[in-house]
């Protein structure tokens, strides 16, 4: 997340927070699998988040998400 923030996230959301006791206790702490993050208006800084999302997307299969000017970009990891 931290990252996301350095390249130019104005917020990053964590979402589908597993928390459950056989969670916490299997994974030593609680584990979410996507994160929302609010995009700049910056194209420049977009540019950079969108990228780190392209190979994130790649990683797990999908294709890229490209940016046609929305707010939000949406990272999800199985």
């Amino acid at each position: 997340m931290d990252s996301l923030y350095a390249l130019g996230a104005d917020t990053v959301y964590v979402l589908n927070v597993l928390d459950s006791d056989d969670r916490l206790e299997e994974e030593g702490g609680p584990y979410a699998d996507a994160l929302l993050v609010r995009l700049p208006d910056d194209p420049r800084t977009r540019e950079r988040l969108f990228a780190v999302e392209a190979r994130e997307a790649r990683r797990e299969g999908f294709g890229p998400t490209r940016d046609r000017g929305q707010q939000y970009l949406h990272f999800w990891w199985d």
